[in-house]
């Protein structure tokens, strides 16, 4: 049972000490130790932290209509501007609508080629041996990924690093909010505001680079930049660049970014737990026989799969989200009237023992269909839930589990000694400082022979 109790707080600042210091720890300590609906008050501020997942159905399915998206994302806007991720909800209906053929399972199955040649490409510039930082790597190839799988082999970047330095300048100016909870608006020259206006610049005339590219080529295809340029509103008009720009640049960072943290993650967990490690290199020897993995192995990778579910149950990408009430209404017995925040933290809700045995316990082979059956909706959420939920969970996910095999093939990574790792709750959940790795070079198992690629043949045609 809940407890009806609320944190201790302080008479100016209500409970924002918690937010600016041990984030993730005190997400934990709500969900354990206090109500279904957790009141709380940040400086003026009404912000409701919700652990029950009944709750948060109510918040993202049936009243949904209710809220918007959270005080975080209005923050970050000058990055995102009114991509999918941020816009208002009538806007973002559209949107959904006309990128979501890009994000089908069929449609999936296309990018899975480059997915694997990519991750090839960067195991090629790996020795054995070597400490690379593995959070770094994983960046660098989902950006390739990203570019593409989702915006055409034709598409190149004059300018990558203008990606990934808009990706870590989101995280600075994020984490330098959190640790004040003053939000000072993009308009305040700060030197966290400048920092992010140039990257968010740099960003732009890469990207727009990228879209007068396009149209001066005048190639059309079926990924998503030809999607937008092909677009019509509903008089018959082109969308403006502006609006492209949004949507790249969201496709750009949250693509990126929240499947190189999960693959971060999932090294390090790897490193952590050898046995586990030992279960997913056998699966990968026996089911691929050496031969590169293709979306036709998938449904047979079946610890693969439970690896990554349990990696993402344990550090969800997306840690906390918010919403913001725009109209009055009542969650659990609390009245929550507009402007207010409501909490929900994948973080906290995935290492319940309400929900799950031994939580904190990395065990892949938790993911059986019977504790899948029985276990509630909405209290694994790694994607979020309900209408807004994350329209590339399924890319994600593929991506994710072609580039493990991939590189299971050829490496793993070990934890150099006496490097501690910590997660770094900012716009995700990355690991503090990056993730230093030793690479090293494996055999495969004696299933995995020289003519494994035709047994592997012989094995799919059947």
């Amino acid at each position: 049972m809940f407890s009806t109790a609320t944190p201790a707080a302080t008479l100016l600042g209500g409970h924002v000490r918690h937010f600016t210091g041990d984030l993730l720890g005190f997400l934990c300590h709500c969900e354990r130790d206090f109500g279904a609906v957790v009141p709380l008050r940040i400086y003026t501020a009404r912000v409701f932290v919700i652990n029950d997942p009944d709750v948060v159905a109510e918040v993202l399915v049936r009243q949904s209509s209710r809220f918007e998206k959270g005080l975080a994302i209005q923050i970050l806007k000058p990055m995102f501007g009114e991509g999918l991720l941020s816009a208002d909800h009538a806007r973002w209906r559209k949107q959904r609508t006309l990128l979501q053929p890009a994000f089908r399972r069929r449609a999936i199955e296309r990018y899975t080629t480059s997915m694997v040649e990519s991750t090839r490409a960067l195991l090629d510039s790996w020795a054995p041996g070597s400490r690379r930082d593995i959070h770094d790597d994983m960046m660098s190839l989902t950006l390739d990924i990203v570019v593409r799988s989702l915006f055409g082999s034709d598409v190149s970047i004059h300018d990558r690093a203008a990606v990934l330095a808009a990706a870590r300048a989101l995280q600075e100016f994020f984490g330098r909010y959190r640790r004040s909870y003053v939000p000072m608006p993009a308009v305040v020259p700060t030197p966290a505001n400048l920092i992010l206006r140039r990257n968010a610049r740099r960003l732009d005339a890469t990207i727009y680079a990228m879209i007068q590219a396009r149209r001066r080529s005048g190639a059309r295809g079926d990924d998503i930049l030809s999607l937008l340029l092909e677009a019509r509103d509903e008089h018959g008009a082109a969308i403006s660049d502006r609006q492209i720009r949004d949507e790249l640049a969201t496709l750009f960072l949250a693509g990126t970014e929240t499947t190189a943290g999960a693959l971060a993650w999932s090294f390090y967990l790897l490193a952590r737990n050898p046995q586990v490690r030992d279960a997913f290199f056998d699966e990968v020897d026996r089911v691929l026989h050496g031969a590169a993995p293709t979306a036709d192995d998938l449904p047979r990778l079946v610890y693969t799969d439970k690896l990554f579910k349990e990696v993402l149950r344990l550090y969800p990408t997306a840690h906390v989200f918010g919403r913001t009430a725009i109209e009055a209404c009542e969650l659990r017995g609390h009245r929550v009237m507009p402007g207010a925040q409501v909490l929900i933290s994948p973080w906290a809700i995935q290492r319940s023992r309400r929900h799950y045995d031994e939580p904190d316990r990395f065990r892949p082979e938790r993911w059986t269909p019977e504790m899948t059956a029985n276990l509630h909706k909405l209290a694994y959420l790694p994607f979020g839930g309900g209408p807004r939920s994350c329209i590339g969970g399924v890319f994600a996910t593929t991506e994710a589990k072609l580039i493990l095999a991939t590189i299971a093939q050829r490496f793993y990574v070990d934890l150099p000694r006496g490097v501690e790792v910590r997660p770094d709750p900012a716009v995700t959940l990355r690991p503090a400082g990056g993730l230093p790795m030793i690479v090293r070079a494996r055999e495969r198992s004696k299933c995995a022979t020289d003519d494994g690629k035709n047994a592997a043949g012989s094995s799919r045609s059947h």
